[in-house]
Order: structure tokens, then C-alpha cells, then sequence
């Protein structure tokens, strides 16, 4: 059964290596728990909010780097020249992901009918990522206490044809990365945590890395 389904990959990706050379990444989402970008968080009665005051947000001169980063990936795992492709809304303007707190913004944020219809490429793809944190055990008691929160990437790729069928899937979940220190303070409903945080360079990185472990995966 293994030696089957190996080689259906190999077949698989020969088909894209001598078929694609084109494709349009008409939608992206990217999210980032905000565990690993905010370095105080305060939960009050179950909810979460930013003690700080602002939440993280992506900074926009690391938003094409993104962008790179993720069309050299897609492009290497299809064997294709790949390209992040836009809708415009109505008024013109380009139909973006919104840089929030917890999102990346300026991806695409297309739909792939309209992709299909407006862009001439070999494949369309949505890509969806996720860096989410995995909180060890804690260590102390109730009133403060102490754990190690470990970051993971996921990465799930889907490539349609321009019959919009989808002709690729593959995803991936790498947690090999270095853990961060958290603290947690508790006086009645009121929580307060402290932690080590990930900054715009290591997330460019894992992203990186994730892409990587992609295209050795069989």
C-alpha cells in the first residue's frame, strides 16, 4: 500500500513538472495566534483581551516579503511560477486580506469562479496558514504558575484546474521551533499572562522553514 501511494506522489508531481507552469494564489488566509505576538494578555471571566492596549499587527514592510516567501513556496511545490493574483471590488480597489490583530493582511482574498474567469493560468490556488501555540504543562499553583508554549505552523494547499476541479491537495504541520516562556498571574476572575513572543523575522522564517519541509515531504 506505501509503495502505491509513493508512487502515485512521484506520478503526481511529474504531472505537474512537464503540465503546470502557471499559478494564480487568489486566496490566502494567514493567522497568527495572538498568544505569540503579545507579550501581556489579560483574561477576564473566560475572555481574552490585550492588556497592552493595541494588538499586533503584521508591519507592512514585512507584508511583501510574505508574499514572496509564500509564491516561491507554492510555486516550488507545483512546479510552477506562481503568482499572489487580486480581484478589485466595485470601487477599484484590490480585494485584500485586512491586517488585524490575529490575520496577515494584504494577501488575496479572491473567490475562485471570478479567479478562473479573470486570470489565464495552468492552476488556481488557496493556500491556508496557521502559526498556533501548544501551551505545555504548567507548572505551580493556582495563583501563578509556569509553562512552556511551544509554536506550530500549518500549512493547507489546494490547486484547482480551469474547470475549477481540484486536481492538488496537500498539508503540513511543523512544531519544530523554539519554545517561549509564559507566565501566569491569577487574583480572582482576573488573569494576567507574560510571555515570550515571536517577532516579524521568526515568523518570516518558520514560514519558511514550513515551506521547505513541504516540498521534502513525500
Amino acid at each position: 500500500m506505501k509503495q502505491l501511494l509513493l508512487f502515485f506522489l512521484i506520478v503526481n508531481q511529474s504531472f505537474f513538472a512537464q503540465q503546470a507552469s502557471s499559478a494564480s494564489i487568489y486566496r490566502a488566509r494567514f493567522f497568527i495566534d495572538k498568544t505569540l505576538t503579545n507579550k501581556v494578555l489579560v483574561s477576564t471571566s473566560g475572555s481574552q483581551n490585550n492588556f497592552s492596549g493595541s494588538l499586533f499587527r503584521m508591519p507592512l514592510n514585512y507584508i511583501d516579503s510574505i508574499k514572496q516567501i509564500v509564491e516561491q513556496g507554492v510555486g516550488k511545490e507545483l512546479y510552477a511560477v506562481a503568482e499572489c493574483q487580486y480581484l478589485k471590488k466595485e470601487n477599484g480597489k484590490l480585494k485584500t486580506t485586512y491586517n488585524s490583530g490575529q490575520y496577515v493582511g494584504g494577501l488575496p482574498k479572491g473567490c475562485k469562479k471570478k479567479a478562473v474567469f479573470s486570470f489565464e493560468k495552468d492552476l488556481y490556488v488557496f493556500l491556508k496558514i496557521r502559526i498556533n501555540a501548544f501551551r505545555g504543562v504548567q507548572i505551580g499553583g493556582a495563583n501563578l504558575n509556569y509553562s512552556k508554549v511551544r509554536p506550530y505552523v500549518f500549512i493547507r494547499l489546494k490547486a484547482f484546474d480551469e474547470t475549477r476541479k481540484k486536481v492538488y491537495s496537500k498539508k503540513i504541520r511543523i512544531y519544530d521551533f523554539e519554545k517561549l516562556e509564559s507566565v501566569q498571574y491569577t487574583l480572582g476572575s482576573v488573569s494576567v499572562r507574560n510571555s515570550e513572543i515571536i517577532t516579524p523575522d521568526q515568523i518570516c522564517a518558520m514560514l519558511k522553514k514550513t515551506f521547505l519541509k513541504m516540498s521534502e515531504k513525500k
